[in-house]
């Protein structure tokens, strides 16, 4: 998925702080001058951007906000229809529904039996740009899930264990 960084070039004092940060060097400093005399930061690679937004953390000019770019689907042969059958086990099959509804962060403490989807999760979330991290206790993950939400960002607690029977 790509991001559109929208730069208000005018704010910007090209001091390059949030070219310093990017993680996965989106943002380049320009070599047009702006009307006050800086050389303003510019999005150079905005398929590369995997929206951690710590970029417009650390502008203290507040000069940057990213926008999800709509995807330019092409025609699909077959009337569209490319699903093809694929063998999942139960937790894997809710863990990759969950990818494909959106979830890009999930923070887990793992216990049975929901061990698998924290398994393939791990394994998954980093090949679409997401998050996974393991905690080391659930009052940790419950920390770490009431983050996302304010920054703009959605995430998945863990599903609730059921009790033996």
């Amino acid at each position: 998925m790509a991001y559109e960084h929208l730069i208000d070039k005018d704010r910007c004092k090209g001091c390059g702080l949030c070219v310093a940060v990017c993680p996965k060097n989106v943002l380049e400093i320009g070599t047009r001058m702006n009307t006050k005399g800086y050389f303003p930061a510019y999005q150079a690679r905005p398929e590369d951007c995997i929206f951690c937004a710590i970029c417009c953390t650390m502008c203290p000019d507040v000069a940057i906000t990213i926008n999800e770019m709509p995807k330019q689907r092409p025609a699909k042969p077959n009337g569209g229809n490319e699903m093809g059958k694929v063998l999942m086990k139960g937790n894997e099959a809710i863990a990759e529904a969950a990818i494909r509804a959106g979830c890009l962060n999930y923070f887990a403490y793992p216990i049975t039996p929901q061990s698998e989807v924290a398994e393939y999760l791990s394994k998954r979330l980093p090949e679409v740009g997401g998050v996974f991290l393991q905690g080391e206790s659930e009052v940790a993950v419950s920390y770490m899930i009431s983050a996302p939400p304010p920054a703009g960002r959605g995430c998945s607690p863990p599903p609730p264990a059921r009790a033996s029977a």
